[in-house]
This record gives structure tokens, sequence and C-alpha cells, in this order.
């Protein structure tokens, strides 16, 4: 196999073949101006959108953390159904999910998002398992930038089933209260009913007592 060397008068000192270098890295990054795409997105590995999707995570996080849970579901929502990677998708799920149980008005509410919470997790596992079994280079670099959702999230939605469940039992137990009061004041009425039943059973006894005593006076004359 013969290899064919440069010629002479094209590398005639270091500094031109410098040059000459230097002119074929400014005519592509020339060239990938002019096809419209900029210098970072020239250099990075990353595409676009996936760079866009992740910044889109990170803001709806913080718009969570600062409690601007509308924006935040919002945004966790729209990358849910349409960020370019599962991952991200997967990340979204998760953080709406917390939205919903932060949200939540009532016991049932968070039972819903939990459910929801609890499903995110159960795909994670199952997508990550086939993720890790493959051979794909971009698989594997996908779930090495997985985007972490920050646990914070989940915490404050715990937070905020704890303090559903406290507020359940507290109406519970008033209403077994009110219940126990309103059978301790039902059992009183009845005690007194029953008093002025006997009452009237007593006088009824007694004016028919007197109107036989009347009969039989009656009688005598």
């Amino acid at each position: 196999m013969t290899v064919r060397l440069p010629k002479r008068d094209i590398m005639r000192t270091p500094c031109d073949f410098l040059k000459l270098a230097l002119t074929a890295v400014m005519m592509a990054v020339l060239g990938a101006m002019l096809s419209g795409c900029a210098l970072r997105d020239f250099i990075s590995l990353e595409p676009a959108a996936v760079t866009s999707d992740r910044a889109a995570f990170e803001s709806a996080q913080a718009a969570f953390l600062a409690g601007n849970l509308s924006s935040a579901r919002k945004t966790f929502g729209r990358l849910s159904a349409a960020a370019s990677l599962p991952e991200i998708r997967r990340s979204a799920r998760y953080g709406l999910a917390c939205a919903d149980m932060v949200q939540a008005e009532d016991t049932e509410g968070f039972q819903t998002a939990v459910e929801s919470f609890l499903q995110v997790i159960s795909d994670s596992v199952n997508d990550l398992g086939t993720g890790l079994g493959g051979d794909s280079e971009a698989s594997k670099r996908s779930q090495k930038s997985f985007p972490k959702a920050d646990p914070v999230l989940l915490a404050r939605g715990l937070s905020r089933g704890m303090a559903l469940t406290c507020q359940a039992r507290k109406a519970d137990r008033k209403k077994l209260s009110a219940g126990q009061a309103k059978e301790k004041k039902w059992k009183k009425e009845r005690a007194k009913m029953q008093h002025l039943i006997d009452t009237l059973q007593h006088q009824i006894t007694v004016l028919e007592r007197i109107d036989q005593e009347r009969q039989e006076k009656r009688r005598v004359q």
C-alpha cells in the first residue's frame, strides 16, 4: 500500500500548514453559519429541541418551588405530552403528579394524584430497564442525561397529603362529636318526652278514677 504525501510546495513551512488548517476550520464554521446553524449548535452534540426541553423542565421546577403552581403545572403538562426525550416526558409527569398532590382539595383528589405518581414510577422502572438493556449509544446518552426531578417536589406533595389527612381526621372527630352530642340531646329529649307521656298517663288514670267515682255517686243517689 502506497501512501502519498502532500506536495512540498503546500507545506513549505509549519506556518503555512497552520494557516491552511485555520482556513479549513474557518470555512467549516462559515459553512455551518451560512446553512442556518449557530456556532453553539454546530459544536453541541445535543439537539436544540432537547436543550430547550431541559431548560423548560428546570424552569417549571423553579416555578413549582417558588409557589407558582399554575405555571409549573402548565409547563409540566406540555412537556409530559410533547417533550423530545422520553426521560424528560417521564420527569414532567413526575412534576405534574407532585403539582396535583399539592393542589388537591381533599383526600380523594390527593389519592388520585398519588396513583398517577405511582404509575410514573412503574413506567420509569420499565422504560429504564428497556433502555439499559439496549446497545444504542443514543439511549445510553439519554440515560446519563436523565433530568433528575427535585425530591422537594415530592416532599411538598406528601406534606399536602399529611395536612389533608389531618383535616379529614379533625372533620371526622367533629362529626363524631356532633353525632354524640346529637345522640345525647336526643336521649335527653326522649327522656323528657317519656316523662311527659308518663305524666299524661297518670293524669288520665286520675281523671278516669274521678269519673268512675262520680258515676258511682250518681248510682247511689
